[in-house]
Parts: structure tokens; sequence; C-alpha cells
């Protein structure tokens, strides 16, 4: 009860194997699909492009801090932009809503007028050397449903399931990155309060 017989396909031979080996064959695809929404080397990821509430462009700096470049130009903050990175990161596919979508599936389930989307671009070398920002994915979430949201990525063909507390976190304004710290300068400056 515990082993079948398989045979390959190449050779006559019939053997037994574990079942539970057989089983987890049997299971459909989506279960062998990477739960991970993205993935890509924090390091590697040089602007990100949010389109929301608020629309904003943060860029990493020379010195690898990150910068608010528009609508106007501040310092982002570097622990608030680790949480996006990483929270970004931390997406779940929890399940398909549709493999191949239509244009009409795709309007039905909000992905058209996304209620946030975020482009992710990565700096990288051009045939003849010089560094550009190419984008390598954009997610695009639709329509909530309870405590999940419709999301899809540009450079795959399915709309995908992920939780709706998980896309919450991501920043939709610019004031949820940018540097919290109100002044900066030398305290022996001061003369009076």
């Amino acid at each position: 009860s515990d082993q079948v017989y398989v045979r390959r396909v190449a050779t006559t031979n019939v053997v037994l194997t574990e079942r539970h080996l057989a089983d987890l064959l049997s299971q459909p695809y989506k279960a062998f699909h990477d739960p991970q929404l993205l993935s890509f080397q924090p390091d590697d990821l040089d602007q990100i492009r949010v389109d929301s509430v608020e629309d904003f462009t943060v860029q990493r700096q020379p010195d690898h801090s990150w910068m608010i470049t528009e609508p106007v130009r501040m310092k982002a903050d570097e622990v608030l932009m680790g949480y996006f990175v990483t929270n970004l990161l931390e997406l779940q596919i929890v399940d398909f809503a549709k493999e191949v979508p239509t244009e009409q599936d795709l309007a039905n389930l909000g992905i058209l007028t996304p209620v946030a989307s975020y482009a992710l671009f990565e700096k990288r070398k051009d045939t003849n050397g010089a560094l550009s920002a190419i984008l390598f994915s954009e997610i695009s979430f639709g329509t909530n449903r309870a405590d999940t949201i419709y999301v899809k990525r540009s450079d795959e063909t399915p709309v995908y399931v992920t939780l709706l507390a998980d896309m919450l976190v991501l920043p939709r304004h610019v004031f949820e990155i940018r540097d919290r710290q109100i002044w900066s300068f030398n305290p022996s400056n001061i003369v009076s309060l």
C-alpha cells in the first residue's frame, strides 16, 4: 500500500517506488508554481515608479541611499525603503485568478485601471557599456475581494491572487517613504531657542 509500480518509457524495466513520490507528481501543476510574486536582488534595484493614490519615483543614488525624484526631489528614509523592498519581495501568490486572461477579464479584475502599480527597474549595461535603467517587472493591483486582491506582473500572462493586507503595507503616497527627519543642522550653530 505504500509503494507503486513505475515503468520508464525508455526502458522495459518495471520497478517499485514510494507511493508518496508518485502522489507528489500527480498534484495539479499550480502546486509546482513558485509562490513568490517577485524575485530580484535588492542591490540590483535601481528605481521604483509608483502609480497609485499619488504617483512618485524613487531612485537609488551612487552612495546607495534612495532619493524621491518625482513629483518633488527629497530624500527617502532608508529604514522605510528597506521595508518597502522587503515587502515587495515577500508578496506571495495564493491562487490563480485567470491563467490566460482576455482584455475583458483584465477589465473585470481591475487590472486595466489598477488601484496601484509598482514598476521595478534594474541598472544594466547596454552593448556600448553604458549603464541604463531597464524595467524588469511591473506589478498592477486590481479589484480586491474581502481579504485578497488581484495582481498581474507585466512580464507574465496569468492574473494572480495575493493577500490584500500584504498589498496595503506598500506605500501609495510619497510621505510614506520620505525622510522622517524634519531638520538637519549642526547643534553647535544654535545660539538661542
